[in-house]
């Protein structure tokens, strides 16, 4: 359903603004922002939802993390396994030099410039998701394997 603007009367609710108010048993304050976790507004598991203010949605839009922070422990655990040259070659394999400078300026919560910010958004955000797919992950780990 399309979110239309407008007076209350004539505005639909959105399925998950329906699916929350259930589940709290009354109707979401004006104030209060139903996030999905994942970014995936019809993946509606109550694990992938959370009450935010306006404020507080906001600043999360903004400072969204790259990785969410248990991989990103992982991957610094991981890193103690594996030599620095194997996962620099890695990275290689899927990110130009330049991305992955603009991977970890992003990673370490520095400003990116216009520029960078158009790079991340245009291509590494893509390479990211395509990473971040659990299904691509186990094909390419069975297609490794053969």
């Amino acid at each position: 359903m399309v979110l239309k603007r407008g007076s209350m009367k004539n505005r639909k609710v959105l399925q998950y603004r329906k699916i929350v108010e259930g589940q709290l048993g009354r109707k979401l304050n004006s104030d209060e922002i139903i996030h999905h976790i994942d970014g995936n507004e019809h993946n509606n598991d109550p694990k992938n939802i959370e009450i935010l203010t306006r404020k507080e949605h906001r600043l999360k839009k903004r400072i969204k993390p790259i990785i969410n922070d248990n991989l990103y422990k992982q991957a610094i655990q991981q890193l103690d396994k594996i030599s620095i040259d194997s996962f620099k070659n890695d990275l290689n394999q899927i990110f130009t030099d330049r991305q992955i400078q603009v991977l970890f300026r992003r990673l370490n919560k520095q400003i990116l410039s216009k520029t960078e910010s158009e790079m991340y958004s245009r291509d590494i955000k893509k390479k990211l998701k395509a990473l971040a797919n659990n299904q691509l992950f186990e094909i390419a780990n069975q297609m490794i394997g053969d």
